[in-house]
């Protein structure tokens, strides 16, 4: 255990000794990418992420969707490029980004998501919103 923190603190040190050097290289790294590659890299990251936070490859993930007929769980409306899946689970549960996969509910827009998260998954505050929307 003693090797991991000296090893961490060495590493912290460098960081911080050399921050200028890497943050420059990094971003000349950045300017050199044409436009493809820097999407196949925002494209791979986006997947790499969905299968941290949520246990889901690709594949799996594009399953998903056409189980649900492309459609929103929570609205029932299409996914389209503007307004896409993601996958919904209960921050009850898990009240970070990653799911423990017991509590995912299916896929929903990432719209409608923020509107759950908003409302802190409480059903009282979407009756109050309904009953305000109707009047």
């Amino acid at each position: 255990m003693k090797d991991k923190k000296k090893a961490a603190a060495s590493s912290l040190r460098h960081y911080h000794r050399n921050r200028d050097d890497q943050l420059a290289r990094l971003k000349r790294y950045h300017a050199s990418l044409s436009k493809e590659q820097k999407a196949e890299i925002a494209k791979r990251n986006r997947w790499a992420s969905l299968k941290y936070r949520t246990g889901f490859t690709q594949e799996e993930f594009q399953r998903e969707i056409e189980r649900q007929d492309n459609r929103c769980k929570l609205c029932n409306r299409p996914f389209t490029k503007a307004d896409w899946p993601v996958a919904d689970h209960s921050h009850k549960c898990c009240p970070g980004p990653k799911q423990c996969g017991k509590c995912y509910r299916g896929l929903i827009h990432h719209k409608c998501n923020a509107i759950l998260g908003l409302a802190n998954d409480d059903p009282e505050i979407f009756l109050a919103a309904l009953s305000y929307l109707r009047g």
